[in-house]
């Protein structure tokens, strides 16, 4: 028998996974701005993965056309992948959320350490 606390537990769970909803091509396909909201990726589908270009930077250091999404692909509704830093120097693992309550936000998350998530928030360009 699961007492109050357990139950309770188990329903904050529940309700967190309900906002996530199972991602597709189709809803995070397009033109995202990064945090700092000077670089654009151009997210795509190509054979099954997602793959995110840059497509525009105030950077001039910046390679236009560099992979920063790959080899990214889903599972249980989410997405998981590599993302390059923009110098193309870092690679990491990373998940990408989509939340239906908010459809012009795309969450990126790098795990590091143990707990010590970064948790990245790209808004849909305007240019879409």
């Amino acid at each position: 028998m699961m007492n109050r606390k357990t139950k309770l537990i188990i329903a904050f769970i529940g309700l967190i996974n309900v906002n996530y909803t199972k991602l597709n091509a189709q809803q995070i396909a397009g033109k995202w701005q990064n945090t700092n909201k000077n670089r654009v990726i151009q997210i795509v589908e190509n054979d099954g993965n997602i793959e995110g270009i840059l497509i525009q930077s105030r950077h001039e250091n910046d390679s236009i056309g560099r992979l920063i999404i790959t080899k990214c692909s889903e599972h249980n509704g989410r997405y998981n992948g590599l993302i390059n830093s923009f110098d193309g120097t870092l690679q990491r693992r990373a998940k990408i959320k989509y939340n239906a309550n908010e459809p012009d936000s795309l969450y990126i998350i790098i795990p590091r350490m143990l707990i010590f998530n970064v948790k990245l928030k790209w808004e849909r360009s305007s240019n879409e």
